[in-house]
């Protein structure tokens, strides 16, 4: 596996470039010893051989030397000096995960939009989608809690190359609802030609309520769609199956399936 693959997967489990880097720099340490300690070893049994062979008698070997250490230590500092720029640089193409929480992304106190630190492939870009409805849809009859959510419009287009462009636009009111923060919220999943792969970006558009309530009251909200969109790695690919296939349905019919009671 490339630089690029495994930066793409680790991308794929939410590591932010930090992880990525740490990763790297790992895998070139034990790379490292394991050079460094069997070139020591084959050193050792070609000597041992050539001796035994009568070609290096008049020279004496000291296997226990200080300078075995020295050159052992060397190696492994060498190989890893050599992959800390390159590691930096690759993982400098890296998604960034983000903080254990979210931090607000830019806004206007009107708008603000932001790209999930996640990737997906082209079948399972349709089941994240109708992942998140399932989400959403038991918090549209919803007047307890945290968050009401109503599907306003489903649509599905191709960008230039072909690639499928999916988007769900929801109403949502956040809690304490007496403050009346109320946004439009659009999720769309398409290909980025970076990573090649589909991403998924979030536009919210404040409709009511004060610019400051409602910089307040997303924090948690965009906190808990991270954790939910954690979450779908970890489901079976059966299921994920299941949510591609309701996803397809959903976005062909423009309304989704009637009966979808979760597999999870």
């Amino acid at each position: 596996m490339n630089a690029k693959s495994e930066i793409a997967v680790f991308n794929a489990i939410g590591l932010n470039p930090t992880h990525i880097f740490m990763f790297f720099l790992a895998e070139a340490t034990v790379y490292s010893f394991i050079g460094a300690v069997g070139g020591y070893l084959i050193g050792q049994i070609l000597t041992i051989g050539l001796k035994g062979a009568g070609l290096i008698q008049d020279v004496n070997i000291n296997f226990s030397s200080l300078m075995v250490v020295y050159a052992v230590l060397f190696t492994m500092g060498l190989v890893i000096l050599s992959t800390i720029y390159p590691g930096y640089v690759a993982t400098r193409t890296a998604v960034p995960s983000g903080k254990r929480k979210w931090s607000m992304p830019d806004h206007d106190g009107q708008f603000m939009s932001l790209v999930f630190p996640f990737i997906y492939r082209p079948r399972l870009a349709y089941g994240v989608m109708f992942y998140l409805q399932q989400f959403f849809e038991p918090l549209a009859d919803q007047s307890t809690g945290d968050l009401m959510a109503t599907l306003e419009e489903i649509t599905s287009d191709q960008d230039e190359a072909g690639h499928p462009v999916l988007s769900l636009r929801y109403h949502v009111a956040l809690a304490p609802y007496d403050l009346g923060v109320t946004q439009d919220v659009t999720f769309t999943t398409q290909y980025d030609e970076v990573v090649s792969s589909f991403r998924l970006h979030m536009a919210v558009d404040r409709i009511s309520g004060r610019d400051t309530n409602w910089v307040t009251t997303n924090k948690p909200f965009l906190e808990r769609m991270r954790k939910f969109l954690i979450r779908w790695r970890n489901i079976d690919p059966t299921r994920q199956t299941w949510f591609v296939k309701n996803a397809v349905a959903m976005f062909e019919a423009g309304v989704p399936p009637r009966s979808t009671a979760s597999k999870e």
